[in-house]
C-alpha cells in the first residue's frame, strides 16, 4: 500500500472517527424504526419487519432521543440525521453497512469538528490547512473529495457509486 501523506493520514483517522459515530444513529433507529435495522440484520420475519413499519407509521419524523433527549432526530427515507441539542455535532448515516458513510455528511461533521474541538491533536494538525465554516460548508467539500478519491485510489476506502456520495471504509487497512 502507497503511504499516506499527513493530511491523507489525518483525514483517515477522522474517517474513522466518523464510523463509529454513525453507531449513535444505528442505535437511534434501533429505537425509532427498528424494522428497518431488522431487515438490515435479517433478524425477524416480514411478518415482524411489517408489524413493526405499521405500528411506527404515525411516530414522528422529527424528535428528541437518547437517555436525556440530548439528540434532535430527523428520520428520512432510510436513515436519520442526529444533531446534539447542546454541542451542535451533527451525525448522518442510512441503513446499509455500517462502514458505509456519505461523504457530505462526514464533511458536514468534520467542519463542527473543525470549528469546535480545540483540544484534538489532528484536528489542530489539519485546521490551518481547510477553509471551513459558512452555511454550507462549500469551500470544505472542494477541499475533502479530492483526498476522498486518493484515499479510495490507495485502497483505504472505496467508493459506491461512480457518481455517488457513498464510500465504505475498508476495515482491515
Amino acid at each position: 500500500m502507497q503511504k499516506l501523506n499527513p493530511t491523507q493520514s489525518a483525514i483517515l483517522e477522522l474517517i474513522k472517527r466518523f464510523v463509529e459515530r454513525q453507531r449513535l444513529v444505528y442505535d437511534a433507529l434501533k429505537d425509532l424504526q427498528p424494522d428497518k435495522i431488522l431487515r438490515m440484520e435479517k433478524q425477524g420475519s416480514p411478518k415482524l419487519w411489517a408489524k413493526l413499519r405499521i405500528k411506527h407509521a404515525y411516530d414522528p419524523a422529527i424528535g428528541l432521543w437518547g437517555d436525556n433527549d440530548e439528540w434532535h432526530y430527523r428520520l428520512h427515507g432510510i436513515g436519520c440525521h442526529l444533531t446534539h441539542t447542546i454541542t451542535g455535532e451533527i451525525i448522518g448515516w442510512d441503513v446499509g453497512n455500517r462502514n458505509h458513510f456519505d461523504w457530505h455528511w462526514f464533511t458536514d461533521w468534520l467542519a463542527w469538528l473543525l470549528q469546535s474541538d480545540t483540544d484534538d491533536d489532528i484536528v489542530t494538525s489539519i485546521r490551518p490547512k481547510f477553509e471551513y465554516g459558512g452555511k454550507y460548508n462549500t469551500e470544505l467539500y472542494k477541499q475533502i473529495e479530492p483526498i476522498l478519491l486518493e484515499l479510495a485510489e490507495v485502497g483505504v476506502l472505496r467508493r459506491l457509486r461512480v457518481n455517488g456520495t457513498g464510500f465504505v471504509l475498508i476495515a482491515d487497512r
